[in-house]
C-alpha cells in the first residue's frame, strides 16, 4: 500500500525526477514547454489474457488500494479489457498487458507495483518488457521548432539532392520531418548477456492545438528482450529486481538527453 503525498516526494528524492535548473531556466525563457509527460510499462508473455488484473484479482492479492479498487471502471472490447483504478490504467489482451501511469508523481508506485506482479509470477515466461517514457513540449516560436527538426533532419541534403518529383504544375518543395526513429544498440553485446536491450527513440511534429502552437512529440522505449527462450523464465525472475531501476534511469535520463539537444541547437 502507498500514500499519494509520501509516494510523490519519495520520486523526487528517489527516482530524481525534479528538472535540473538549466531546465527550468530555458522553460523560463519559453524556448520550449513541457506540456506533458506519461510512463507506461509493457509486458509480453504467453501467459496474459484479457481478464487478468481485474479489480477483484488486486482485491484477493492486496496489492491496490480498496479504494481504487471500489473506484475502478472497466471497458470491454473483442479480445482486449481496459480498466481504470484511477491512478494507473491497465489493458490486457493475449499475450501483452500496459501499465498506464495516470497520474504524474507516483512513477515509483509504478515501479513497486510491477516488480511485485513479477515476483507473484516467478514460474512465467516473459519474451519482452518495453519502458515507455513520453513527452510533449511546445514551442512558441517556429523558428525554433523548425531549427529543431532542421538539426535532426538537415533540410540542404534533401534540397541539393534530393531528385524524385511531385508531378503537378508549379511545385515548391518543402522537407519535413514526419516521423523520425533512431535505435540506441549495444554495440558490444556479451554472449553471458540475458537479454537484449534497445532504445528506441521517436520525433514526430504535432498539429496545432489550445496549448500547442509547434509541438513535437517525443518517445522512448526501452525494449528487454529475452535472447533465448529456455531464459524466460529465468527473465521474469530478473525482472522483479532491475525493472524498479530501469524506470528509474529512464526517468532521469531520457528528458536530459532531448532537452540538452534543444538547448544546444537553440543557443
Amino acid at each position: 500500500m502507498y500514500d499519494n503525498r509520501a509516494v510523490a516526494m519519495s520520486c523526487v528524492v528517489k527516482y530524481g525526477l525534479a528538472p535540473s535548473q538549466n531546465s527550468l531556466l530555458w522553460r523560463k525563457e519559453m524556448k520550449f514547454k513541457l506540456v506533458k509527460q506519461s510512463l507506461n510499462v509493457v509486458w509480453i508473455s504467453p501467459i496474459i489474457t484479457p481478464l487478468m488484473f481485474s479489480p477483484e484479482w488486486f482485491r484477493r492479492y492486496e496489492l491496490l488500494r480498496e479504494e481504487d479498487i471500489n473506484n475502478s471502471n472497466s471497458n470491454f472490447g473483442p479480445d482486449t479489457i481496459v480498466t481504470d483504478y484511477g491512478w494507473i490504467e491497465i489493458q490486457c489482451s493475449p499475450t501483452k498487458a500496459v501499465f498506464q501511469l495516470s497520474r504524474s508523481g507516483l512513477e515509483s508506485a509504478l515501479a513497486d507495483l510491477t516488480s511485485s506482479i513479477f515476483a507473484m509470477f516467478e514460474h512465467a515466461e516473459t519474451k519482452a518488457i518495453g519502458i515507455n517514457t513520453l513527452y510533449t513540449y511546445n514551442f512558441d516560436d517556429k523558428n525554433d521548432w523548425e531549427n529543431i527538426g532542421n538539426a535532426l533532419v538537415p533540410k540542404d541534403l534533401w534540397n541539393n539532392n534530393n531528385n524524385s518529383k511531385i508531378l503537378l504544375n508549379d511545385v515548391e518543395y518543402h522537407y519535413g520531418m514526419k516521423n523520425l526513429v533512431i535505435a540506441i544498440e549495444n554495440a558490444t553485446p556479451k554472449d553471458s548477456d540475458s537479454y537484449s536491450e534497445t532504445i528506441n527513440v521517436t520525433y514526430a511534429p504535432i498539429k496545432k492545438s489550445d496549448n500547442i502552437n509547434y509541438g513535437l512529440h517525443i518517445q522512448y522505449n526501452h525494449e528487454l528482450r529475452i535472447l533465448e527462450d529456455k531464459k524466460s523464465v529465468e527473465f521474469t525472475n530478473l525482472l522483479r529486481e532491475i525493472i524498479p531501476k530501469q524506470i528509474n534511469e529512464a526517468l532521469k535520463n531520457d528528458i536530459n538527453s532531448h532537452e540538452a539537444m534543444f538547448r544546444r541547437v537553440l543557443s
